[in-house]
């Protein structure tokens, strides 16, 4: 195993200390590039998938906004979630031990779609280990104008914002008075957030997509749960589905 060098302790300092750290150009553009090309080519190597029965597929206004999961029909994403540039870090973040991947997702947000409200991403995690973390990747640039994450540090120390069970946004309130932090990108910058730091992603109002992948880890020692995650998340979508539905649904 490598030593974590001065740089990752400092970042994991400021990752324990906020809640969230932004790393820029920690994945080259050489890099990034291969992965856009890859996401490009989905719909035609995946079309098979595209159906609206595929709890993989969400659509927003009749295109595909996110794939979730990605990386088994993704080669290129599946080797940017174990790139060692990510995992050093994360290393340092859990005392020198490795992470577990829990969950991966590809968010392409078209122009003119819409974000996400106010959350934590806790809140949808309940009863899995509360060592997860969220490695978001900038696959185009991120800006305040195509709907860049907006980050509230230090209010992971927080917990749940909310009482156990409850399955929604927060309210607005909750942050009144506390200033944001912007993940404004450029292709190839990381950002680290931790599973109880809220945030939320405004509108897409520029002319193009805004792609970002989304990799979420825990601590190895709490163990492996990825395939409980996405049982769960079976489950949770097809109990919101019209009950003649439901058969039907399944990740393809």
């Amino acid at each position: 195993m490598d030593a974590v060098t001065m740089s990752e302790s400092v970042s994991a300092a400021r990752y324990h200390t906020d809640g969230f750290v932004n790393l820029p150009g920690l994945i080259d553009p050489d890099a990034i590039r291969r992965i856009a090309v890859a996401i490009d080519d989905l719909p035609r190597r995946c079309a098979h998938l595209i159906q609206p029965d595929n709890i993989r597929i969400e659509f927003r206004g009749g295109q595909v906004w996110k794939w979730d999961p990605v990386s088994d029909i993704c080669p290129e994403i599946a080797e940017l979630v174990r790139d060692p540039r990510i995992r050093e870090q994360l290393r340092a973040i859990y005392d020198g031990r490795e992470a577990a991947l829990f969950k991966d997702k590809l968010i392409i947000k078209p122009a003119g779609s819409g974000g996400n409200g106010l959350h934590q991403d806790y809140t949808y995690w309940q009863g899995f280990p509360t060592s997860l973390l969220t490695v978001t990747v900038a696959i185009d640039g991120g800006t305040r104008a195509n709907g860049c994450t907006e980050i509230y540090p230090g209010m992971h120390r927080d917990g749940l914002l909310h009482e156990t069970g409850y399955l929604g946004d927060l309210d607005d309130t909750v942050v009144a008075g506390r200033q944001p932090q912007y993940f404004e990108s450029q292709p190839g910058d990381v950002a680290i957030f931790h599973c109880f730091t809220p945030h939320r992603a405004g509108v897409n109002s520029s002319a193009r997509a805004r792609r970002q992948l989304f990799l979420t880890y825990c601590d190895s020692r709490d163990g492996d749960h990825y395939a409980a995650h996405y049982r769960h998340m079976l489950d949770y979508r097809i109990r919101h589905l019209p009950e003649t539905d439901r058969a039907r649904y399944r990740i393809r």
